[in-house]
């Protein structure tokens, strides 16, 4: 328990005397002096000099520390919503079926996820000794391993397709539902190979590359998406009247192209993954690049930073696919028990809160960094303000979100439906919006706790908790489901666990242990794991 995951997952790396593989892959003129735990800075880490660890941890600095997660994360949740509101103007179901088949195809590919993303920990160790030459090779094994859990999760699409007939949806939407599953986990390496691409610069802290290609792909991928979802048609029934002009364009192009609902959008999903490959692999293949990072070595795989990988990433993939479990497992039980109108509903609603949850991830990830510089530093008065106005913030920002769930809770129906629908409005009457924004509630602090914990080191926690709650909270919606609870009782589960683990995270800050799980100077540079001889 008083051990990192990264720790835990070193230590068994060096008893098979592998050391990550990065010990093996460096020369003698090239390894230097070891580095010494004293040898830390906080300023190596990425910060600026705020002048004072006040300064630093006031609100306005917590929401300015987290714009730059937030503007990263939204990129991926823009293409997500603008996804959903086209398929829900052109069909209910459609829009149903891409959410449910795309939260289980994401689920098998969060195991994935947190392997190849995992290259980013050790491109930053890399940089931090100075062993640029060697960040080409690390970054092409999450390359090659994603390709090789692309192939596995192109077997298990075909495999998995039937499971949504076989869990009773009806016939329609199950039929959406196993076309869009299968195109998803078909295109998966290439989603896996943008992800391992990121590394390269996520890892040396350049966040915005990887930011400014998602953009750059998203109309690409939208485009598609439109001409696909609605082929020769070119405008839903739903679709407000001022995207007429651009419908109407892109229908043009579309002459021969018939409607193809969820599975148009999965394959304009996977057509913005292509892109965003093309464009990371050839900046990542630049001669600048190649001359200094190696990103083109004489072998491209190597067995030993391989092995780091999976050992390293394991645990958070795990975690990844536990806590996309629970919501998928969510997802199908609503398509089970609320039929067409209570899915679309619970779509409308869900999709309303991924948006929300935004910002959310940004502050958790900016309380991390701050946790981090208070560790680094030996400021524990840095480390409570980081979190006390963290909470502050994120109470201002979650009440506003539950008001707006419950005061314009018409406005998200238009929003995602183009028309005043009766049926869409009934299915968010009674207390699914108070349920949708205390589901936001409890995941704002729960994601503000963890991020807390995870800043300290004290993952090995975090993958537990989230895990065991995750797990739990599976268990009783497959019971809700199959029993006939009704969507307002699911929603009531997800909202409950999302508060559990809001609770466990806080209950674990209350106290100091999760304090006694990093040194100075192995939180983001890792200097001492990859120095230490085995």
């Amino acid at each position: 328990m008083g051990k990192t995951l990264n720790t835990v997952a070193v230590r068994q790396l060096r008893k098979s005397k592998m050391t990550l593989g990065i010990n093996n892959l460096e020369s003698p003129e090239d390894s230097g002096p070891p580095v010494t735990q004293n040898a830390f800075q906080p300023s190596d880490c990425g910060f600026r000099d705020a002048g004072t660890s006040e300064g630093l941890t006031s609100v306005k600095a917590v929401i300015g520390l987290a714009i730059p997660f937030i503007v990263s994360s939204g990129t991926y949740s823009l293409k997500l919503t603008l996804d959903r509101l086209i398929l829900s103007w052109h069909s209910p179901v459609s829009m149903s079926a891409a959410l449910t088949s795309g939260l289980t195809a994401y689920m098998f590919a969060g195991l994935c996820v947190g392997i190849v993303g995992y290259a980013s920990v050790l491109v930053s160790q890399l940089e931090g000794e100075g062993l640029n030459d060697k960040i080409g090779l690390c970054v092409w094994q999450s390359i090659l391993l994603s390709l090789a859990a692309g192939a596995g999760l192109m077997v298990l699409g075909v495999i998995l397709a039937p499971l949504f007939a076989g869990v009773g949806h009806e016939a329609g939407l199950a039929s959406e539902e196993a076309a869009s599953f299968k195109i998803l986990c078909g295109g998966s390496f290439l989603s896996l190979a943008a992800t391992s691409l990121t590394c390269f610069w996520t890892g040396r802290r350049k966040t915005w590359t990887a930011v400014l290609v998602s953009l750059a792909a998203i109309p690409v991928s939208v485009a598609a998406t439109w001409i696909l979802v609605f082929g020769a048609n070119g405008l839903g029934a739903r679709t407000p009247w001022f995207l007429a002009p651009m419908a109407q364009a892109l229908s043009a192009i579309s002459q021969n192209v018939s409607p193809q609902g969820a599975s148009g959008a999965a394959w304009g999903t996977v057509v913005g993954d292509a892109l965003r490959v093309i464009i990371l692999l050839a900046l990542f293949l630049s001669p600048a690049n190649r001359n200094k990072y190696g990103t083109f070595p004489r072998r491209l795989f190597n067995l030993k930073v391989a092995k780091g990988l999976v050992f390293g990433g394991f645990g958070h993939g795990v975690q990844l696919l536990v806590s996309l479990g629970a919501l998928a497992v969510f997802n199908l039980a609503v398509g089970l028990r609320g039929g067409l109108e209570g899915s679309h509903a619970s779509a409308v609603a869900f999709s309303f809160s991924s948006m929300a949850l935004v910002p959310a991830i940004g502050l958790g990830s900016a309380v991390a960094l701050l946790v981090g510089r208070g560790i680094g530093a030996g400021d524990q008065g840095l480390i409570r303000r980081a979190v006390r106005r963290s909470e502050m913030v994120a109470l201002a920002y979650a009440g506003a979100v539950f008001l707006i769930c419950l005061l314009f809770s018409k406005s998200i129906v238009a929003l995602f439906s183009g028309e005043w629908d009766s049926q869409v409005t009934g299915g968010l009457g009674g207390a699914l919006p108070a349920l949708c924004g205390l589901f936001v509630v409890g995941d704002t602090f729960a994601l503000l706790f963890c991020g807390a914990a995870r800043g300290a080191g004290d993952t090995l926690y975090i993958m537990r908790m989230t895990g065991l709650v995750s797990g739990l909270q599976s268990v009783i919606l497959a019971a809700a489901g199959l029993t006939g609870a009704g969507t307002e009782a699911l929603w009531a589960i997800l909202a409950l666990g999302s508060f559990l683990k809001a609770f466990l995270g806080r209950l674990r800050l209350s106290g100091g242990t999760w304090l006694g799980h990093c040194t100075a100077g192995s939180l983001f540079c890792q200097r001492k794991i990859i120095k230490e001889d085995p």
